[in-house]
């Protein structure tokens, strides 16, 4: 499976990954012919009742990968966020209950507390602990290495690019698959990310991205929704409370599931 994701970075098109949160949406959205299924750790943790930042606990993510894991066929990667550890040992043995339940990928990302950036060469190390962890296992997990130098720190966006640019470059030398420079839509920027790392570029769909033509030409190979799906789920079912709420009971045409197709789904 950790193969069949990694050849998913480099097709003809992008990998598009509207991301999941639990089994019930990761089964729908591989119905729909989606071939990967990722988690996005806000619309997790959101959904269960936590804020997003390693607040939900490691073991309910690890019970969440297992489920989804079992209700698709399909390669699963898991948005780990920091690794959940303070330490690359703590990150290691996270990696391999996170593989063993099923994962065969991982966003991992650089901001110790969505605030600060960790050292880069803290953060080579955690990436190169997440590959050995994979490999105990016998599996060449794919790593999405994120940065999150367009979100903390307040720099100017030339700033920020120059460090973004810096730290993918060490990422990709520290065995990451894919880099994700998270909040970045400008394609001049994107192409220099792309020529300096030479890899697969994540981005997360938001109003201001690119076309799609335009992003496939500087390197963008994987476009995801982070908890944009999650997003609109919810806002279909607070329109439909609305409208029962104002008397409304004719709720018949609003797009649905129905159990017994959630049931398929699922495969129970």
């Amino acid at each position: 499976m950790a193969d069949q994701l990694r050849i998913l970075h480099h097709g003809d098109a992008p990998l598009l990954l509207p991301n999941a949160w639990d089994p019930l949406s990761a089964a729908i959205v591989a119905a729909a012919g989606f071939p990967a299924v990722a988690t996005a750790s806000s619309a997790v943790a959101l959904s269960r009742g936590y804020d997003d930042g390693e607040q939900l606990p490691f073991d309910e993510l690890v019970t969440t990968v297992r489920r989804i894991a079992t209700a698709v066929e399909v390669p699963v990667s898991v948005d780990f966020e920091r690794g959940y550890g303070a330490t690359p040992d703590d990150v290691r043995r996270n990696t391999v209950k996170l593989v063993a339940a099923g994962g065969v990928g991982v966003n991992i990302e650089d901001s110790v507390d969505h605030e600060t950036l960790r050292p880069v060469e803290e953060q080579c190390e955690r990436i190169s602990v997440v590959r050995a962890a994979g490999l105990e296992l016998g599996v060449p997990i794919v790593i999405n290495a994120r940065t999150d130098a367009f979100i903390v720190g307040g720099k100017a966006g030339t700033e920020a690019a120059a460090i973004a640019v810096s730290r993918l470059g060490a990422y990709r030398e520290a065995g990451a698959d894919c880099v994700y420079p998270i909040l970045c839509d400008d394609l001049t920027v994107l192409d220099r990310i792309h020529q300096a790392t030479e890899a697969p570029i994540n981005v997360m769909l938001r109003p201001s991205t690119a076309p799609l033509s335009s992003l496939m030409d500087v390197g963008v190979r994987r476009i995801s929704m982070g908890p944009g799906l999650l997003a609109i789920a919810a806002g279909a079912v607070g329109e439909a409370a609305r409208r029962m709420a104002s008397g409304d009971l004719d709720l018949i045409g609003m797009p649905r599931v129905t159990t017994t197709e959630m049931r398929q789904h699922l495969g129970i």
